[in-house]
């Protein structure tokens, strides 16, 4: 079955749930939902890139993010690619390495190919997060990262990139300049008006679009 068996990481317990075998099919279709309207997005069929952001920073996103990929894999080759640099998720969610990474790539030090962990699951490629370091979370804004995803989108239908909050850090804005827009996932009934509206401004001041949103709720198995 091309789903996700290994357990969730302490601090995932009373996040969403990451889909597995056992999830109940109204899950699945949640995120076949997501999907289908993603793929109609204005500009997806010219940058097959997206980036994933959330509101407030509570790694909700990681878990969205990597469902999704999850969800579209199942139908077209994806690339999930760990933008959260200081604080990775991905690698942890799905049990992986995470000794080379977007860091190493965006150092120079190693190619991207090389550092891509294939067929997590069928269909499915992991670039981590990496070792972090400074100088790396510099180069989001350069060429590297642009021809990064410009090079994956020629091998992968998809390419879903989990950063850290708009609020946070200018990374997402940084990597959204090369993609088709951003999907913004918000915590119901804990992200603050001010921070949804803060990350909306910023997101339009950059020109970025905004292809989405995502309203989760905090549930307890």
């Amino acid at each position: 079955d091309h789903m996700v068996r290994g357990r969730k990481p302490k601090h995932f317990e009373q996040a969403p749930h990451l889909l597995t075998q056992f999830s109940p099919i109204e899950q699945w279709e949640a995120y076949r939902t997501l999907y289908a309207r993603l793929l109609v997005s204005r500009g997806l069929e010219e940058r097959c890139s997206v980036v994933v952001s959330g509101v407030p920073s509570a790694f909700l996103h990681a878990v969205v993010c990597t469902n999704l990929a999850i969800v579209a894999s199942r139908s077209v080759p994806v690339l999930l690619v760990d933008a959260c640099l200081k604080n990775p998720q991905l690698h942890s969610l799905l049990q992986i390495s995470n000794g080379c990474g977007l860091s190493e790539v965006l150092r120079g030090q190693r190619k991207w190919e090389d550092c891509v962990q294939r067929e997590v699951l069928p269909g499915l490629n992991i670039l981590s997060a990496g070792s972090w370091s400074k100088d790396a979370a510099a180069y989001l804004h350069t060429e590297q990262m642009e021809g990064l995803l410009q090079e994956a989108c020629q091998s992968h239908a998809l390419v879903l990139v989990d950063t850290p909050p708009v609020c946070d850090s200018p990374d997402a804005l940084l990597v959204g300049r090369y993609t088709s827009g951003v999907l913004l996932v918000v915590w119901k009934n804990v992200a603050k008006c001010a921070d949804i509206q803060q990350t909306v401004s910023r997101l339009n001041d950059a020109c970025i679009p905004i292809l989405g949103s995502v309203l989760v709720s905090k549930t307890r198995r």
